[in-house]
């Protein structure tokens, strides 16, 4: 694993743009750990776990799921050691840190192996989400002098942004096989985080968000997100979405202060390299439509450390919520990078 260092410049590409593509060095470097990465994966996938223990999630099993549709694990590092070996890495967690100073530990979230195979044009499509309806929410960091002057600190260096909220989870998707838009590489709505929940002091997001009219189109916007797209057609439903983003900021021109209308991001990433991008980023990704070549990726989602569960949290992070508790357990979610003094 390579420790990757960001720059101020990479900082504030992130604040603004809610991604990263990371392309001063590879995440993982090492071929050998990705060929076993992959080696691994096609194991999760019969069934077959090195340690024992099932994932939390598991879609698509061999000799009885569709061969064409979108391959997913979810929490695989509990099941597969050379899986955990990265997820758990202090490199992936050192991300976190870097971009997020109030951040004094890193804990993972979840982890997503995800698969594509060649040609899986039916159901191959990963619907438009934010990633924050699925982790963020289950999960508030406690206010504190010091997160708060950091937060400060922040925002006066980085154009004014608010990260008093929405800064508590990022995700960094590292590719396993050269990503691009013909074998469905991961895609991004730039900018959209500012709409879906990162205030912006300088730019008032805030007041907007509170008016009926951005009201009524951004419920109409968030009907629209399904990780598990069922869209007969999904280009031409990310298309609508997109005109739907677009129509809320020409309604809210003034308010928003947007100079350009969003339009969709869809990078190349070598193999071993990774994207990083904000909790209430909107992504998603097409078909792999090539003829011979996968596209694996994992995930990892990463969150403040100090956050705790939230009163009620979904089902799937609910079950590791001890009654009576709000802490997280080190053994489920495992802090995997520590802020120096």
């Amino acid at each position: 694993m390579n420790q990757i260092t960001l720059t101020d410049s990479d900082r504030q590409f992130f604040y603004d743009n809610g991604y990263l593509v990371v392309s001063c060095a590879p995440l993982i470097q090492d071929q050998f750990l990705i060929n076993q990465l992959k080696s691994q994966f096609e194991k999760c996938f019969r069934g077959q776990f090195s340690t024992g223990i099932y994932p939390d999630e598991w879609h698509w099993r061999a000799g009885i799921s569709n061969p064409g549709v979108v391959r997913e694990i979810c929490n695989a590092w509990k099941s597969d050691n050379v899986i955990r070996s990265v997820v758990l890495s202090p490199e992936i967690g050192s991300l976190g840190g870097q971009l997020y100073p109030h951040w004094t530990r890193v804990r993972v979230a979840q982890d997503d192996v995800i698969w594509k195979v060649p040609q899986s044009t039916v159901k191959g499509h990963i619907g438009y989400h934010v990633d924050s309806a699925y982790i963020s929410r289950q999960f508030e960091a406690p206010e504190t002098e010091l997160k708060t002057k950091a937060i400060k600190e922040l925002s006066e260096r980085y154009n004014g942004h608010d990260f008093s909220t929405g800064s508590d989870s990022i995700t960094v998707w590292i590719a396993l096989d050269d990503a691009d838009e013909e074998n469905g590489v991961l895609e991004y709505v730039e900018r959209s985080h500012l709409l879906f929940g990162m205030r912006n002091t300088t730019k008032s997001f805030g007041v907007l968000s509170e008016s009926d009219e951005f009201a009524e189109a951004h419920k109409k916007i968030k009907d629209m997100l399904n990780f598990h797209t069922d869209a007969e057609n999904p280009d031409e439903e990310k298309e609508r979405f997109v005109a739907a983003l677009n129509e809320v900021i020409n309604k809210n021109k003034n308010s928003l202060s947007m100079d350009s209308l969003m339009s969709i991001v869809k990078p190349q990433v070598p193999a071993g390299f990774c994207l990083i991008h904000h909790q209430n980023m909107l992504h998603g990704s097409g078909a792999n439509i090539s003829m011979d070549r996968h596209r694996r990726a994992l995930a990892v989602h990463l969150i403040d450390g100090d956050v705790k569960f939230v009163g009620a949290p979904t089902y799937i992070y609910g079950r590791y919520k001890l009654q009576g508790s709000v802490e997280l357990r080190d053994e489920f979610f495992p802090v995997t990078w520590t802020r120096k003094e």
